[in-house]
């Protein structure tokens, strides 16, 4: 069928402007990486840790935080307006959301490697 076109029922509409989502996607390839370069600089640390604060778990953090957390909100401002058939959040609420995540997951990882 030359020519024929899919209906996309407006989710154009419903889309966010391509820098909020790759802005959330890229901060989790970023804090990827840094928990690999963590895991590296902390290996003797790894076989013996039991618990409790420490560069251990700031590198954990940076998994959950940096990268599954990071992923999960990014995909969800994307993925549920469409999925939900409602309009799109504005670009200023989806970068206050990923200010706060950001600042606040930066703090508590900092916070749990230093103390």
């Amino acid at each position: 069928m030359a020519g024929a076109t899919v209906s996309l029922g407006g989710a154009t509409q419903r889309l966010l402007p391509e820098g909020v989502p790759v802005r959330f996607f890229g901060t989790a390839v970023v804090s990827h990486i840094l928990a690999w370069l963590a895991i590296a600089f902390n290996a003797e640390d790894f076989p013996g840790f039991v618990g409790g604060i420490g560069p251990g778990l700031a590198t954990v953090h940076v998994l959950t935080i940096g990268v599954l957390t990071m992923t999960t909100m990014g995909a969800s401002l994307q993925m549920l307006p469409v999925a939900l058939g409602g309009s799109a959040p504005s670009s200023w609420i989806c970068n206050v959301i990923f200010a706060a995540v950001l600042v606040g997951g930066s703090g508590v990882i900092i916070g749990m490697a230093t103390l």
